[in-house]
């Protein structure tokens, strides 16, 4: 995956931004941001989640990203998604 966020100017400045992805993806499939679903572990997933529809932090290993999630998932239970949905 390309650089991005200096394309949108997000704020991460990590290698590989994933909100921009998320962007480009969603436009390229003519999906509207508001019902992307995000899920992420770490700080470099922040941006991402916070611009999706649904951002959810599963078994998150730091506690940045447990700080601006408002959805967590602790279990490695992929199914828990659902509730969520």
């Amino acid at each position: 995956m390309p650089l991005g966020w200096e394309k949108i100017n997000c704020s991460c400045t990590i290698s590989i931004c994933k909100r921009y992805q998320l962007n480009y993806y969603s436009k390229k499939y003519g999906v509207s941001i508001e019902d992307t679903i995000a899920i992420g572990d770490t700080r470099g997933d922040i941006c991402m989640i916070k611009q999706a529809g649904l951002g959810i932090a599963f078994m998150p290993k730091d506690q940045d990203i447990v700080k601006q999630s408002k959805n967590i998932i602790r279990t490695p239970d992929l199914n828990e998604i659902m509730n969520y949905m």
